[in-house]
């Protein structure tokens, strides 16, 4: 006799996809977003670059 219930067995999960948006406009809005980054990333880096020369 099983003393306990193994939750995988008597919950699951639905299968479905987590929106609706075509791949290719999603690759084309997570691209734009990535290379936002990027640029943020390169500003960033340079604003330290200066802040460590001044300390030296």
């Amino acid at each position: 006799v099983q003393l306990y219930l193994t939750l995988t067995i008597y919950v699951g999960t639905e299968v479905s996809d987590e929106d609706d948006i075509p791949f290719e406009e999603k690759m084309a809005e997570l691209t734009q977003r990535l290379l936002e980054q990027f640029e943020e990333s390169s500003l960033l880096q340079e604003k330290i670059k200066r802040d460590l020369e001044e300390l030296m």
